[in-house]
């Protein structure tokens, strides 16, 4: 599979590969708590496509993950959690990771995680954070296998879907 950087002229494709996503969770134990329109949003979607931050796995035909990486950490100063002495600008997020349905328990959420993780270093990052839904075990077994370690808990309200709490991870390179 190409890991490359998406293309805005892919907009509806990929908002679509979130949808289909999003109607798995309707018969999955667990899922992130996403909602279609909400969260990714359109104004989500169309913002990482225009600065470049979308990232997919394709095999030729679909698109098997897709995923955001970014130097938007959610948190008020962008520091790591786990380690304060790095400066906030050397310190990446990596949101909204998805695999297909077809795709998942196949290894290919890891890869995805794994080129995130290349590009970010690339980039020049020092830590990358990862908020994970609280209660989305595959995600955090995921994270924890590949060197991340649990940074904390946090809350949100969202329109739409209300308070969510979240566990954070980062990966500290």
């Amino acid at each position: 599979m190409l890991f490359r950087r998406a293309e805005s002229a892919e907009f509806e494709e990929i908002r679509n590969f979130y949808w289909k996503l999003i109607d798995s969770f309707d018969t999955a134990q667990y899922g992130p708590g996403w909602k279609k329109g909400v969260y990714p949003s359109d104004v989500d979607l169309k913002a990482a496509l225009g600065t470049g931050e979308l990232y997919v796995l394709d095999d030729g035909e679909d698109i098997a993950a897709a995923a955001v990486i970014n130097r938007n950490t959610g948190g008020a100063d962008g520091t790591s959690l786990l380690s304060g002495d790095i400066p906030p600008e050397r310190v990446f997020a990596l949101h909204m990771l998805g695999v297909s349905p077809e795709r998942q328990r196949a290894g290919v959420g890891r890869v995805l995680a794994g080129k995130c993780l290349e590009l970010a270093q690339h980039l020049g990052a020092l830590c990358v954070r990862r908020d994970v839904a609280e209660g989305n075990l595959p995600a955090e077994k995921l994270y924890l296998s590949m060197g991340f370690r649990f940074a904390g808990t946090r809350a949100e309200d969202y329109e739409g879907v209300g308070r969510m709490r979240f566990e954070i991870f980062e990966k500290i390179f």
